[in-house]
């Protein structure tokens, strides 16, 4: 849009001529899409008379994408605790993801389309062994039977009730609460159960000490770049079995007094 003014700043005459002592003020709305192509930009002007132009003068300018980027932060802990599960015990696990860049410029730091969660291997299954994921939170909100741990939260109808997000924003104007500016922090939890039904001996980690939980969290920065920030193998569920106590005298007989053999598992 531009305006005309006169030369002690108060309104032209408004008559559609540029004349003088009147200063044009041109105002250009802009979105940066890619930062790694040309940002010049070029202004010109042309006048003249009988709707004809005699007269151009051109002058180019360079936009400035602004300073500022994304930092990730990552702790394994957050608002619900976290609860080591074992052998016939069930256990919760909780990540928290917080944003630790810098922002100069409005906008320049913040994470975008954010996907993110908690799962087994590299494609977050839900799972692994004897090892299985039975609740996922993420920001919470709790997904429906989910098929995977990695959840996709840009254009995801389960994030766009801002009262429901925990520290996601919509700051795109996408309409769903899937970006995260300087500052504000997010939480995944996870629940999961182990199976019984697979014995384990002391010498033996098959089952749990194999199940293994990454975390992941994928963003796009002010520049449209995808970024990517895995977390492998972050925690894992042990199993410990160890003989307590035996009270046998070292030469008693087996015919002898009764001794007592506790066995811890977990």
């Amino acid at each position: 849009k531009y305006n005309t003014r006169g030369s002690i700043g108060g309104l032209a005459d408004q008559d559609s001529l540029f004349e003088s002592d009147e200063t044009v003020t041109i105002i250009e709305n802009f979105c940066i899409v890619n930062c790694d192509l040309s940002r010049n930009s070029t202004h010109a002007m042309s006048w003249g008379c009988d709707a004809r132009f005699c007269n151009t003068i051109t002058e180019s300018d360079f936009v400035s994408k602004g300073e500022g980027s994304a930092s990730v932060g990552f702790v394994n802990d957050g608002t619900l605790p976290n609860i080591v599960g074992g052998y016939c015990l069930d256990g919760r696990q909780t990540i928290k993801f917080t944003n630790t860049g810098v922002e100069v410029d409005g906008g320049t730091g913040t994470m975008y389309d954010i996907k993110t969660g908690i799962g087994f291997n590299g494609t977050f299954d839900l799972q692994d062994k004897n090892v299985t994921i039975t609740k996922l939170v993420v920001a919470g909100v709790e997904i429906p039977s989910p098929t995977t741990g990695s959840i996709l939260v840009s254009n995801n109808p389960l994030f766009t009730d801002g009262n429901l997000v925990q520290g996601l924003e919509d700051i795109d104007g996408d309409g769903f609460f899937d970006d995260l500016s300087v500052g504000k922090f997010y939480e995944v939890t996870v629940e999961y159960t182990i199976s019984c039904g697979v014995s384990i001996k002391k010498t033996d980690s098959t089952g749990l000490g194999e199940a293994r939980f990454n975390a992941h969290l994928d963003y796009s920065d002010a520049c449209q770049g995808r970024n990517f920030y895995p977390v492998p193998e972050f925690f894992a569920p042990q199993s410990q079995v160890e003989l307590v106590e035996n009270c046998v005298d070292p030469d008693a007989l087996t015919n002898g007094t009764p001794f007592l053999l506790s066995v811890l598992i977990m």
